[in-house]
């Protein structure tokens, strides 16, 4: 397995390759610029590229790397030279940290559950997963808070029971979380756990997605809940 070191060597030369056949192809475009202007405006549209993916935001500019991201963009797909070196950037980007990667990987096998949930919640929790393991972990949060949403749910539909009323300007997931105490679901300190998730969930959302840090103990209290209305 190599190293973070070797990885990122591999990439920088994989990427050193790329430049020089993008080099050769844009040559035309660029005229006897080629050679001073070609290979770092094709790294710099790269990463404007990732930037933008990433943030959702794109501000034009009129420089070489800006025409070039603009026709990029306004093809139907980009050029495999050029897409290559767009994945070689997302690679450098998201996956160096493969180490702490595989670290979360083994903190969510610890917490993992014994059985399958229901198959929404299924869903919900590879999702959870994904996030955790790639380091988004605001999202984590955000979406614990829906895996326990649909949990509840589905323990009062397989139990026909039908859901609290909730007092207006009240929250729906709180009164669940009540009457799943009182039909004997969940024990008190379980009640308490999972309106930290809900909370913790709640800010994350519309306080802003850094409102919030603790991911993993957050998905440790959403499991022990899941365990519980699954049992």
């Amino acid at each position: 397995m190599p190293t973070r070191g070797s990885l990122a060597s591999y990439l920088s030369s994989a990427a050193r390759q790329v430049e020089k056949r993008q080099l050769a192809h844009f040559r035309t475009a660029v005229g006897d610029q080629a050679g001073e202007l070609l290979v770092p405006a094709v790294q710099e549209m790269t990463r404007g590229i990732l930037r933008s993916g990433h943030e959702m935001v794109w501000e034009p500019r009129d420089d070489v790397a800006g025409r070039l991201m603009r026709q990029l963009l306004e093809d139907r797909g980009p050029p495999r030279r050029l897409a290559a070196h767009v994945e070689l950037e997302i690679a450098k980007a998201f996956t160096l940290a493969t180490d702490e990667m595989a670290q979360r990987c083994f903190e969510l096998a610890r917490l993992a559950l014994p059985k399958p949930p229901g198959e929404a919640v299924a869903r919900y929790l590879q999702r959870l997963g994904r996030c955790y393991v790639a380091g988004f972990f605001p999202e984590c949060i955000v979406i614990c808070r829906a895996v326990l949403e649909k949990a509840l749910l589905e323990r009062f539909e397989r139990e026909r029971k039908p859901l609290p009323p909730v007092p207006p300007g009240k929250s729906e997931m709180l009164a669940r979380l009540s009457k799943a105490v009182d039909l004997g679901w969940l024990s008190r300190q379980q009640l308490n756990d999972g309106r930290t998730v809900n909370e913790r969930g709640n800010k994350a959302v519309h306080e802003g997605p850094h409102m919030v840090a603790d991911a993993l103990d957050t998905i440790r209290l959403t499991l022990g809940l899941l365990r519980a209305l699954y049992a």
